[in-house]
């Protein structure tokens, strides 16, 4: 057999390849990383602490690492325009699990955590009794560490798919230069015919399709939830402005507020799950027909121009969720400009917002009588 070195051209057309990986991810992954450090930042705070902000950090983590560590050969190869030339033999066996194994690792990660957020939220709001004493930080702990032991066996076999050997080969960039490259041969066990395909199949269950068909029952439970509960808010709005009774009014403002609180929370996850699953379809449908058509050896085949572009939109969409929860959530908005902006007025603490009306009067009624008693001394 004839062993030659391998090149990066095979697998990227570098027309699209170097804008985008070589000059467009390299800023953007710096822009996730500070956007989903802050995300994380502000979700770790004592009062911002919960299982579905737990999901979330998880879910921040897997998108940051899902760009950052490509960004690493991306940025010496299409930045610095060594794509030109053969694969080193020190970057062989980094590039191809920087690229191909561990954003795809990270990605089902994320993937799962997304669909364990989505049910979490869906069993909230169907079986609200139930919902705190079911879904803990324990249990929240448990279900992430499972969620990265799955990823990590479906993707494990990936990391020994090839073995690396070194060829030395006159330079394409320099001709008078003699550069040390590599060859990769699949090894014996991805050389089985019967193994690759299933390892293959195994990948594109477990990142693609399993999830997304899983993920669409919590989402469309949701949405009909959602419209359920507009209704009772609509109907809990026109009683509260009809009732004569201050008490009784005040009880179902409250009750207003609480319910217009888990909406806003709903729709928070329906639009993340939503945006998500649109941004993943893509993605998923290029993952598997690439899957099924390669037998497993992702070096020697072409992924398209198209494949350049998705991976971009999918670059994208990692901060959005940072927004649409910043925007959706009153807590995370209020922790947010504290940090941003440094303000200590107004400052969320657990103990000023259990503090209730009659307090407040109680407080007030007190400084009342103290005010009277400071005047009559002075008489």
């Amino acid at each position: 057999m004839d062993q030659k070195p391998e090149h990066l051209n095979v697998m990227f057309s570098p027309e699209y390849a170097v804008p985008v990986f070589g000059y467009a991810v390299p800023p953007l992954a710096l822009v996730i990383l500070f956007v989903n450090f802050l995300m994380v930042w502000i979700l770790l705070k004592r009062h911002m602490r919960s299982p579905a902000n737990t999901l979330l950090i998880c879910i921040a983590i897997s998108d940051t690492l899902a760009i950052v560590l490509p960004v690493i050969p991306f940025v010496y190869f299409y930045t610095f325009g060594f794509y030109e030339d053969f694969i080193p033999f020190a970057w062989c066996r980094v590039f191809f699990n920087l690229v191909h194994v561990f954003p795809l690792l990270c990605n089902m990660a994320s993937l799962w955590s997304t669909v364990a957020l989505a049910f979490m939220r869906c069993f909230s709001v169907w079986r609200p009794l139930h919902a705190k004493s079911t879904i803990t930080l324990t249990r929240t702990y448990i279900t992430i560490i499972g969620i990265y032991i799955l990823s990590a066996l479906v993707y494990t076999p990936a990391m020994f798919e090839y073995t690396y050997i070194p060829l030395s080969s006159p330079s394409l960039m320099d001709p008078n230069t003699t550069i040390i490259s590599c060859h990769l041969q699949q090894t014996r066990s991805h050389l089985s015919e019967s193994f690759c395909n299933f390892h293959t199949w195994i990948q594109i269950i477990f990142t693609s399709l399993l999830p997304w068909f899983l993920i669409t029952f919590p989402d469309f439970g949701l949405l009909y939830k959602l419209k359920k509960t507009e209704k009772e808010r609509k109907t809990l709005t026109d009683e509260s402005f009809d009732q004569k009774d201050d008490s009784k009014g005040k009880d179902l403002l409250s009750k207003t507020k609480l319910v217009t609180g888990r909406r806003m929370t709903s729709w928070m996850i329906f639009v993340v799950v939503s945006m998500i699953w649109l941004v993943e379809i893509p993605f998923a449908v290029s993952f598997t027909l690439y899957q099924s058509h390669t037998n497993g050896d992702v070096m020697r085949n072409h992924l398209g121009s198209s494949v350049v572009f998705i991976l971009l939109i999918k670059y994208i969409s990692y901060p959005v969720m940072f927004l649409i929860y910043c925007f959706m959530s009153q807590k995370f908005r209020k922790t947010f400009s504290e940090i941003v902006f440094c303000s200590s007025r107004g400052k969320y603490s657990p103990e000023s917002s259990t503090k209730t009306y009659k307090d407040l009067s109680s407080d007030l009624r007190k400084k009342q009588r103290s005010n009277l008693a400071s005047v009559s001394s002075e008489c």
